[in-house]
C-alpha cells in the first residue's frame, strides 16, 4: 500500500514538474536567481501555512544542521536548471536534467550501498534511452551547449539531493521536513547570486507575481514535496526515474505555447520513456 501511494506521488510530482520549465520561459526579464530565491521562499510560505492548519508545527526544526546539504544541493539544482531554459529549448532542458536517474543509481550503489536488481538497471537505462531520443534532434544545434551543460549540472546535484533524502524521509513528515530544505535552498541560491555579483530584483508587474507564484506552488510546494515524500516507499532512482514524466509534458505544452513540434525522434523517445515508468510503477505492486 505504501508502495502504490508513493507510486501515484511520484506520477502527480513528475506531470507538475512539466510546468516549471513552461513558467520559467515566460519570465523573461528575470534572472535564474531572482527565480529560484522567489520560488522557494513561496513554496515555504505554502507548507507553513498547511503546517499551520494541520496544527503540527513540531518537527519543523529538527534536523537543522543535517538539511544544511539537503538544501544546498537543492538550490543549485534549481539555480542550474532555470538557467538551462533560458539558455537552451525546454525539451533539452528537462529531457537532460532527468538523466538524474543514472545518476543517481551510480551514486546510490558506488557511495550509498543501495542495491540494484538487473531489472533495475534495464528499466532506468530504458528510460534514459528513450530521453536521449527526445533529445537528439535538439542536441546537434550550437549555440545550446551552455544550456545543455547547465541541465546535466542540474541533474547531478538532483541525484545527490534524492540520495541524501532517502534517510530523513523515513524520519519525518515531508512537509514538516521540506520547509527548512526550502528555506535553505534559498539561503543558498541567494549567497550563490551573491558571489556571482548578480542582484535579486522581481518586476512588480501582475504578470510576472502570478508566474512567479504559480512556480511556488505547482511544482515547488507541491512537485517537491510529493517528490520527496515518494522517497517513502521507493528508492532513490525509481523516484528519479518517475521525474521523467516531466519531459513529456513540458514538450506537450510547449507545442501550443511556443510551437515546438516534436520530430518523430521525439515521439518515439516519449513513448520508451513512459513505457519504462509503467513498468517502474508495476514492480513489486
Amino acid at each position: 500500500m505504501e508502495r502504490k501511494r508513493s507510486i501515484l506521488e511520484g506520477f502527480i510530482a513528475g506531470f507538475s514538474f512539466g510546468s516549471a520549465a513552461i513558467i520559467i520561459r515566460l519570465l523573461e526579464g528575470v534572472n535564474a536567481y531572482t527565480i529560484a530565491v522567489m520560488r522557494l521562499i513561496i513554496a515555504s510560505l505554502a507548507l507553513i501555512v498547511i503546517s499551520m492548519i494541520r496544527a503540527d508545527l513540531s518537527e519543523l526544526f529538527k534536523f537543522r544542521a543535517e538539511l544544511i546539504p539537503l538544501g544546498a544541493f537543492l538550490g543549485l539544482h534549481l539555480v542550474f536548471f532555470i538557467m538551462s531554459v533560458k539558455d537552451t529549448s525546454v525539451m533539452n532542458a528537462t529531457v537532460l536534467v532527468n538523466t538524474a536517474p543514472i545518476l543517481t543509481m551510480i551514486i546510490g550503489v558506488s557511495l550509498f550501498k543501495i542495491r540494484a536488481s538487473i531489472e533495475d538497471v534495464m528499466l532506468v537505462l530504458m528510460a534514459f534511452s528513450g530521453a536521449l531520443m527526445i533529445a537528439y534532434p535538439d542536441l546537434s544545434h550550437e549555440g545550446k551547449l551552455i544550456g545543455d551543460l547547465e541541465a546535466i549540472i542540474s541533474a547531478l546535484l538532483e541525484s545527490i539531493y534524492l540520495n541524501l533524502g532517502s534517510k530523513f524521509r523515513r524520519k519525518t513528515d515531508p512537509i514538516s521536513l521540506m520547509i527548512p530544505v526550502f528555506i535553505l535552498a534559498a539561503f543558498t541560491a541567494s549567497i550563490a547570486a551573491h558571489l556571482t555579483g548578480t542582484s535579486l530584483r522581481l518586476p512588480l508587474e501582475i504578470r510576472t507575481i502570478a508566474l512567479i507564484l504559480a512556480l511556488g506552488l505547482i511544482p515547488t510546494a507541491i512537485g517537491h514535496t510529493l517528490y520527496f515524500s515518494s522517497l517513502k516507499g521507493l528508492r532513490s532512482f525509481e523516484t528519479a526515474t518517475m521525474a521523467l514524466l516531466e519531459p513529456i509534458s513540458a514538450s506537450i505544452i510547449a507545442v501550443f505555447l511556443f510551437g515546438e513540434i516534436p520530430s518523430l525522434w521525439s515521439v518515439a523517445g516519449s513513448a520508451l520513456t513512459l513505457s519504462a515508468v509503467f513498468l517502474v510503477s508495476l514492480r513489486k505492486l
